[in-house]
């Protein structure tokens, strides 16, 4: 794909601003719904997987329309980290329940002759080894540093994009996404993640649709006599 570049030297990056802004929006939506369910599908996985694709299309453009790819490579590192940190952590969790735990049958009523166990109710327990407690444990480590991993990649992703395009709300969502990773084990994460999104989807909406062809190291400008519309 060539990159368009209009009248006065300007590359034309409204698609990839739109696709990134609607992108952004479903993916905070699909977070959001998370345990929202429609039969056997999850409404907010379904959504979240939408805006990534969308948010991947977007930064794929980008980075050929201004020959760097880093924004798209760093965010397709970042989801790459998390999907096997989690895939390997829940194998890990599962795997623990599954082989290295034990069922007991306690005594519920001992007395007259008579007997009872928690199996005579249908209520059998199931409690883990020391081995399956350590691989659940390890699972949960896994999951967390590939969390912050992907926390990391994401930040350099959003960081090249404020190099590029000179809109500080990307800069702004970088840097909530890292701090929202490394405090997320005390809930205060969570708040800052959720900043962090909305600062994004303020990243590709402050985004112009046509930005001035940089030379050298220089960011591009904007084009603030360009006719295009912000949507």
């Amino acid at each position: 794909m060539e990159a368009y570049v209009g009248e006065g030297n300007f590359i034309d990056i409204s698609s990839e601003r739109q696709l990134g802004l609607v992108g952004s929006i479903l993916s905070l939506i699909g977070g959001l719904l998370s345990g929202v369910r429609f039969g056997t599908t999850s409404i907010g996985g379904l959504l979240g997987l939408i805006g990534f694709v969308l948010l991947l299309i977007s930064l794929h453009g980008l980075g050929e329309k201004l020959n760097d790819e880093r924004p798209f490579k760093y965010f397709l590192k970042s989801f790459i980290i998390l999907l096997v940190g989690v895939v390997v952590g829940v194998i890990l969790i599962l795997g623990a329940f599954a082989a290295y735990s034990h069922t007991t049958d306690r005594i519920v009523y001992q007395g007259e002759g008579i007997t009872l166990h928690e199996s005579d109710f249908g209520a059998e327990s199931h409690e883990l080894t020391t081995t399956g407690y350590l691989m659940v444990f390890i699972g949960l480590v896994i999951i967390l540093v590939s969390f912050v991993a992907s926390a990391y990649y994401g930040k350099k992703s959003f960081e090249a994009l404020y190099e590029l395009t000179n809109v500080k709300a990307f800069k702004d969502a970088a840097n909530f996404l890292w701090w929202g990773a490394l405090t997320l084990i005390i809930l205060v994460g969570v708040i800052l993640l959720l900043i962090s999104s909305i600062y994004q989807i303020l990243a590709f909406y402050d985004l112009p649709p046509r930005l001035e062809k940089a030379a050298g190291e220089q960011p591009p400008t904007y084009d603030e006599f360009s006719s295009e519309p912000l949507w």
